[in-house]
């Protein structure tokens, strides 16, 4: 295959990309492209990987999404808590409770 021809057709597939919603795939199919050349993956392989990342990238900005839709107050933790508010309160003994193991 010529040379002068791959870039044309890298820019064919980013338009097809673009027109079919398939932005991850267009901005990363010449990375999963090289990474399958030298992985010695077969057309397939290939085409997987590369629908595989499109699926998670979706997956990832719907989560983000339903998030962000969903108006969830602000995350607050214990160091954001003003005792001085609530005097009634042992700071030093909630301070020190103990915390599930992550």
């Amino acid at each position: 295959m010529s040379t002068a021809i791959v870039p044309v057709q890298q820019a064919t597939i980013r338009q097809y990309a673009k027109q079919l919603q398939l932005t991850t795939i267009g901005g990363q199919f010449t990375q999963v492209a090289e990474q399958a050349v030298r992985q010695k993956q077969s057309h397939l392989s290939y085409l997987e990987a590369l629908l595989g990342a499109e699926v998670e990238e979706r997956d990832r900005n719907a989560v983000a999404r339903r998030i962000k839709e969903s108006h969830f107050p602000k995350v607050k933790t214990l160091e954001d808590f003003k005792f001085s508010d609530a005097p009634h309160l042992p700071a030093v003994q909630i301070g020190t409770w103990p915390r599930a193991a992550t």
